[in-house]
């Protein structure tokens, strides 16, 4: 008895009935047959069943990439005594009407982990319904909670519905970009909730505002003078940090935010309009992202970094079609524990396509 392929097919030499491998080119067949046990009656949960017939089931089982394998099952149907009933025999290589061994899958999924597998798809086109989805990630462990797939204010207090109303109190804080949708949101399904705005988001306004000054600024000189020159290629020396930039924490954040805003106001420089609307708006919210949990301020960091590896699983996909298969796709890719889930129930993502006319037969 060849003791590898019965480890290979997790199984027992006691399980063998019989087996018999055959080698044609590139492709093995292994033909097996299960040693005979006590059955339970799915349906009256008798104990007395005998052999009606046999069925010869035919199961991928290409675990390996240099060849293809697959499982020549000669599976039992049994008759219940008791209540007249058919039922197969449960078998440890694959699921109910299901043509792919569990292992073939769990290697396919295996695979899936790496952000840069490929791994086909339906072209999704030019856009999506929706650009933009929503994401919802723990921070302290970086783990995806859920990806909503529009971020449209209705659409996520509908999202909302579902969720145990007493798990909205355990929040504590929630960071999010510079977006009023987002704010209103936690506010309103939070109550104790501290909400603060990224402070990377509030960074790159002002560098933009002070980008447009000086470009503002290098088009009131002649392009060939010595102003102009500097202020083009040099800008990077405007961006340098002066000096040891102080720790604000929040108890000191505050004064400084003040002295901030109101040099801002009386220097009404055209170009950081829209940054005195920020540091006005957001005041509250950009004060609290100075709050320390730990070592370390809550920022939307963990959740740049995985908006990163989404755009590689992306690029490296040749796109999505259908949102309920790339949310599954970027879960099971990005958190560290998701395991796939092995059931007989089977459910379907497929989303319904534009309906077929009708087909006329050339005669």
């Amino acid at each position: 008895m060849d003791y590898d392929t019965i480890n290979l097919l997790g199984l027992q030499p006691d399980d063998i009935l019989d087996l018999n491998i055959v080698r044609n080119n590139d492709v093995i067949i292994i033909s097996v047959t299960l040693t005979v046990k006590d059955y339970i009656c799915p349906v009256c949960g008798s104990l007395h069943s005998q052999v009606k017939d046999y069925q010869l089931k035919k199961i991928n089982h290409s675990i390996f990439n240099m060849n293809k394998t697959f499982i020549h099952y000669r599976c039992r149907r049994l008759k219940c005594v008791d209540c007249g009933k058919t039922f197969v025999e449960n078998n440890p290589f694959t699921q109910h009407k299901q043509r792919i061994s569990n292992a073939a899958i769990l290697v396919v999924l295996k695979n899936c982990k790496r952000l840069n597998y490929t791994f086909d798809e339906f072209y999704l086109g030019k856009t999506w319904k929706n650009k933009f989805a929503c994401i919802f990630i723990d921070w302290q462990t970086a783990q995806i909670i859920d990806i909503y797939p529009n971020r449209k204010k209705y659409d996520l207090y509908s999202y909302m519905q579902y969720i145990n109303k007493e798990e909205f109190s355990n929040v504590q804080y929630v960071s999010i970009d510079m977006n009023p949708t987002y704010r209103e949101f936690a506010y309103h399904h939070f109550k104790n909730v501290t909400v603060m705005v990224d402070s990377f988001h509030v960074v790159k306004n002002i560098n933009d505002a002070l980008k447009n000054l000086r470009i503002h600024v290098m088009y009131k000189f002649d392009r060939d003078s010595i102003e102009y020159y500097l202020l083009k290629q040099w800008n990077s020396l405007i961006m340098m940090r002066k000096g040891d930039i102080e720790d604000y924490t929040y108890d000191n954040a505050g004064s400084r935010y003040g002295e901030l805003y109101n040099d801002l106001i009386k220097m009404n420089i055209n170009e950081f309009k829209d940054v005195v609307s920020c540091l006005k708006n957001w005041r509250k919210e950009i004060l609290n992202s100075f709050i320390y949990i730990g070592e370390r301020r809550i920022s939307n960091g963990p959740i740049e970094s995985i908006n990163g590896r989404i755009k590689i699983l992306m690029k490296t996909s040749l796109k999505y079609k259908n949102f309920e298969r790339l949310r599954n796709r970027i879960m099971f890719c990005i958190n560290k524990d998701s395991l796939p889930i092995m059931t007989n129930e089977k459910k379907t993502n497929k989303t319904e396509g534009k309906k077929r006319g009708k087909y006329n037969k050339n005669k």
